[in-house]
């Protein structure tokens, strides 16, 4: 008995030395500027919400942007979505409201005009059943300091282009990534991208090619807003069959980083 009641009185002095003695907490403080935003608009049974991983960015970066529309009224709603008339995208505005992106550039090709989805009945566009969600994930080239979403609804009489609430992206100095172009034999150009300052990933680029064949003109490429990506620093085009001239076109660059932006 004896020894049990020391032992309880010294748990109750440790008890009060700690209750005298409170630790300091520690407060880790992170870089707003690596926090991810967002911005959400309800219209016309959508719920359209745009999102970015970061708040600040190097003007001229290639920045990845996800879309998400939400059905959220009680019928089937038609959502405009192909790559001819691409009803679900990211744009890059001025303070004006000026559209300076998309697209990269403007190309004379024809690009592929395939839809993806289920079709409504009496609509043009993509199925949205009540409760469905529609994720989209594209890259912009950040020319501007704010973006926004636009998703077009499409019915049996019109197609009506919903506005999301734009965000604004704190834009940070930036150099833009360097080219050399090498000429090599048969008529081909090899683009070799320098990372400024030095970087890894993968490099994402937009190319299209206009041929002037003096039979007519060929062209061809990624369509505007459509993105490839490889592991190499370099991109390459062929003229060999461009006998009256030829312009070629690409944007490309690493994410996060300016994008570098030619034509010849």
């Amino acid at each position: 008995m004896r020894s049990g009641y020391v032992v309880v009185a010294m748990v109750l002095v440790t008890a009060s030395s700690l209750w005298l003695s409170p630790v300091r907490a520690q407060v880790l403080r992170t870089d707003p500027s690596n926090e991810s935003i967002a911005s959400t608009v309800r219209s016309h049974g959508l719920a359209i919400t745009l999102s970015v991983p970061k708040r600040a960015y190097p003007e001229g970066s290639l920045v990845p942007t996800t879309i998400t529309v939400r059905n959220i009224s009680h019928r089937p709603l038609g959502v405009l979505n192909s790559k001819c008339d691409p009803g679900i995208e990211t744009e890059v505005l001025n303070g004006a409201g000026d559209i300076l992106y998309p697209p990269a550039f403007r190309g004379q090709f024809e690009p592929n005009c395939l839809g993806r989805g289920p079709v409504c009945p009496n609509s043009p566009g993509l199925c949205l059943k009540p409760g469905k969600v529609l994720r989209i994930s594209s890259i912009v080239v950040l020319l501007g300091a704010r973006i926004r979403a636009e998703v077009t609804r499409a019915t049996r009489y019109a197609l009506s282009p919903l506005l999301g609430k734009p965000l604004t992206i704190r834009l940070t100095p930036s150099r833009a990534e360097r080219v050399r172009m090498i000429p090599t034999s048969n008529n081909t150009f090899v683009a070799r991208i320098y990372p400024v300052p030095a970087h890894a990933g993968r490099l994402y680029y937009a190319s299209a090619l206009t041929c002037y064949t003096g039979e007519g003109i060929s062209s061809g490429g990624d369509p505007p807003g459509d993105w490839a990506s490889t592991t190499a620093k370099t991109l390459r085009a062929s003229f060999k069959m461009c006998h009256k001239g030829y312009v070629w076109q690409f944007v490309a660059g690493w994410i996060g980083h300016p994008a570098v932006e030619v034509r010849m």
